[in-house]
Order: C-alpha cells, then structure tokens, then sequence
C-alpha cells in the first residue's frame, strides 16, 4: 500500500484550470479520484500517513473550515 501512496505524487498532473466554462476540479476531487485510481481506501491512507480519518474526508468533501488550525 505504502508503494502507491509514494506514486500518488508522481502521477501524471490533471487539469487545473479550463476556459470553455467545464468546472474546475478542486484538490478534494483530485485527491479522492487518485487515491481510488490506486485502489486504496481512505482509513489505510489515514493509518499510512498518520492523519486522523475525518481531516482526509474534510479534504476530500471540500470541508477545509472543518480542519484544524
């Protein structure tokens, strides 16, 4: 598991900004796509990195108000 958490950062980067008027993808959706592109669910991140499982879900939902300070 660890393995895919060193390869999240080296993935291939996504768009971070489009023209046409598309919604722009915010680094919850990003995050969450990558960590479920690897197959990996949010507790093992938590236990890996050593980051309680409801700030990763608060990142992940978009909820930055809800992290600590």
């Amino acid at each position: 598991m660890l393995q895919g958490l060193r390869n999240i950062g080296q993935a291939r980067e996504e768009a971070h900004h489009v023209s046409d008027g598309a919604v722009q993808q915010s680094v919850g959706d990003m995050l969450r796509a990558r960590r479920e592109e690897y197959g990996l669910d949010l507790r093992d991140v938590s236990k890996a990195l050593h980051i309680r499982h409801p700030y990763l879900m608060a990142i992940e939902e978009g909820r930055l108000d809800d992290l600590p300070g």
